[in-house]
């Protein structure tokens, strides 16, 4: 059930309700007198709570009798009140004695104190154990490598993080460390990347 607003119309209050179920979603116009609200028969809060019990109420009993418009009536006004009008509670008085005057109350008793021990702590549960996680690839620079995709070529920079490749066919690429999978299939410091861009093994006969 859903409240959706509320408008003045004629001498009513008009309020809104949606009504959801299997067989689908209705919608609900419920009115309430400008007369009961000015005598203060009900109070202009209490109005959308008195049409929802209503509503509620002729959908237990079936929602499909429901006209679109339903009008409060005066024996849902005065049930409503009856329903939310406390009860004056009444303080039972005591017995007197025979002499006319009222005993009174006689004091109650005193606990006598009791020691109470602390409560135990629970023990602390032991932490859980590490768990051993795969370490990151490290690669030197100069280091000839081998890529599923992009071939053979030489790493040219490598951190923690990322690590630089010139590839002999796919160009220079940067890639996650982490990440990166590759063959290695020399030592670092072997290879070197030409001023031209080209890889080649170190070595003092090489141009």
């Amino acid at each position: 059930m859903e409240y959706v607003d509320f408008q003045d119309v004629l001498e009513h209050r008009e309020f809104r309700f949606r009504a959801y179920g299997r067989a689908g979603c209705r919608e609900f116009r419920i009115r309430v007198a400008n007369a009961a609200l000015d005598s203060r028969r009900i109070g202009r809060q209490d109005c959308p709570d008195l049409c929802y019990q209503v509503l509620v109420r002729a959908v237990r009993a079936d929602v499909a009798a429901i006209p679109e418009l339903v009008i409060i009536s005066d024996a849902d006004l005065v049930g409503y009140r009856e329903a939310h009008t406390p009860v004056p509670r009444r303080r039972a008085r005591p017995a007197t004695v025979p002499g006319g005057e009222d005993p009174k109350p006689a004091a109650p008793p005193r606990k006598a104190w009791q020691y109470r021990a602390p409560p135990r702590k629970a023990p602390a549960e032991a932490p859980a154990p590490m768990v051993p996680t795969e370490a990151a690839p490290v690669f030197g620079e100069g280091q000839r490598v081998s890529h599923s995709v992009f071939g053979l070529g030489v790493t040219k920079a490598t951190s923690g993080e990322h690590t630089i490749v010139s590839f002999d066919e796919g160009g220079v690429r940067s890639f996650v460390t982490s990440m990166l999978k590759l063959e290695c299939l020399s030592a670092p410091g072997s290879w070197e990347i030409s001023r031209r861009g080209g890889n080649r093994p170190c070595g003092p006969c090489v141009e």
